[in-house]
């Protein structure tokens, strides 16, 4: 019984690492792709 709920903690918790990580990814390929698009638009 201990084993199972600490099993679903265990997924919980590593559902939310993966949620965080996807996010913040996420920031950064956002924030990546606005600086080339800033470089490509100056060099133009």
């Amino acid at each position: 019984m201990l084993y199972v709920l600490h099993f679903r903690h265990f997924q919980s918790a590593w559902r939310l690492l993966i949620h965080q990580v996807a996010d913040f990814h996420g920031k950064v390929t956002k924030s990546i792709q606005i600086k080339l698009q800033r470089t490509f638009a100056y060099v133009r």
